[in-house]
């Protein structure tokens, strides 16, 4: 069976970065968002890559999963910049950190 994990993303009225899925200092809970849709709570996670340019190539790098609190998730992450009249609610506005909690559809 073939698996893409990401893929390409576009840019929407509002980017999902993983900052809006941890809670900040002082805080318990992560940002609110007044056009939420829907509410994730999955960790970031994100596979390591190899490097073939480091000196030991055959050893991944760059990987972590790392817990988030539940979050919002804003409906400006499904509305592309400069179209009307389109939604795209799996190829979402997200960083590559951002899309890795996001990516598992939560509802």
């Amino acid at each position: 069976m073939l698996y893409i994990r990401e893929a390409r993303r576009m840019i929407g009225e509002f980017v999902f970065t993983e900052r809006d899925s941890q809670s900040p200092l002082n805080s318990v809970r992560a940002p609110l968002h007044k056009d939420s849709v829907a509410v994730g709570d999955y960790p970031l996670d994100c596979h390591a890559v190899r490097n073939p340019d480091s000196y030991y190539p055959e050893i991944p790098e760059g990987g972590f999963v790392f817990p988030t609190v539940p979050y919002q998730i804003p409906y400006g992450v499904m509305v592309p910049k400069n179209v009307d009249g389109l939604l795209v609610p799996v190829a979402v506005s997200a960083s590559h950190v951002g899309f890795s909690t996001i990516r598992m559809e939560p509802t």
